[in-house]
């Protein structure tokens, strides 16, 4: 009768009441065969109010009367879910992997393994996330393929693995051209190149960044294309890259980098002159970056 209530209140759009019938079966019947199915239906509707600290407990003690697997692995991904929304990645992580070792082979495995990377990835653990998101690829997940190629690229980069960090990227880009971090993307490429000191093809991929954005990550990648020019010991260059990155965006602190790499170039290049003007754009507009201090140090050695 609880249970029939509570489905009559689901058909009324009465959420509360048939909450309420599925927690009164659950508690007051707990060895009922549909006491787990109830606390699951608590759970959700826990979960759907934005009650986090009403719906762990619920998913909880629905996963201790569960004996289903399809229930089961359900109850280990809400629980999981929850947790990690919570931001309680230990916790998470436990209940992704107590899901993985029961259900390997599950409907939801791909989801669990990418949520374990998350948590252990929310805590910069990356050497540990890396195994969660390579099952994900290898299941080609469809939900998130391309969120975990994204992540593992992340990871590598972390891990100042630069070859595996650009593959991953660029798998990324040619398998997935509409990921919303296609950007970010080209840019991890780039700078897996630059750190492999392999300044022209960064350079060139920095360009295609530019290209197709506006954003940070743009102005980001010419002041890296800067960077790389100085890595080749052409400050002209480098120089025309800094200032087009301190102009040609609106970001300030790729605009107080860029000013300040530029005047570095001046003094290269003996113009005194202009690296002074840049010098003194950084110590006026920036007054409380940490280059501005850099900045003043610099100004008192000009001549």
């Amino acid at each position: 009768c609880y249970y029939e209530i509570a489905f009559a209140n689901l058909e009324l759009k009465k959420e509360k009441e048939a909450a309420d019938a599925f927690r009164s079966l659950a508690t007051k019947l707990p060895n009922s065969p549909l006491a787990a199915e109830s606390w699951f239906r608590v759970g959700e509707f826990h979960e759907s109010q934005k009650q986090p600290t009403e719906a762990i407990p619920a998913f909880t003690a629905g996963l201790t009367a569960a004996k289903t697997p399809e229930l089961r692995e359900r109850l280990h991904y809400k629980l999981g879910w929850i947790q990690h929304e919570q931001k309680q990645f230990p916790a998470a992580l436990t209940t992704f992997q107590n899901q993985l070792k029961e259900f390997p082979q599950g409907v939801l495995a791909g989801d669990a393994n990418f949520f374990a990377g998350e948590c252990q990835f929310r805590q910069d653990k990356f050497a540990e996330a890396l195994p969660y998101y390579a099952a994900v690829i290898a299941a080609k997940s469809e939900r998130f393929h391309a969120k975990a190629l994204y992540r593992s690229g992340t990871c590598a980069t972390q891990l100042k693995q630069w070859p595996q960090a650009q593959q991953h990227f660029t798998v990324l880009v040619q398998a997935f051209p509409k990921f919303e971090q296609l950007h970010e993307a080209r840019f991890g490429i780039a700078f897996s190149q630059q750190s492999q000191n392999q300044f022209d093809a960064a350079k060139a991929t920095y360009l295609q960044v530019t290209k197709e954005t506006r954003t940070e990550t743009a102005a980001k990648a010419r002041f890296m294309m800067g960077q790389c020019a100085l890595a080749s010991k052409n400050n002209a260059e480098a120089t025309e890259h800094f200032l087009e990155a301190a102009f040609g965006y609106p970001y300030e602190e790729w605009q107080c980098q860029s000013h300040f790499e530029a005047a570095k170039c001046f003094i290269e290049l003996k113009d005194m002159e202009k690296a002074r003007e840049s010098l003194e754009t950084v110590t006026k507009r920036f007054p409380n970056h940490a280059r501005a201090k850099d900045a003043t140090t610099l100004l008192a050695g000009l001549k």
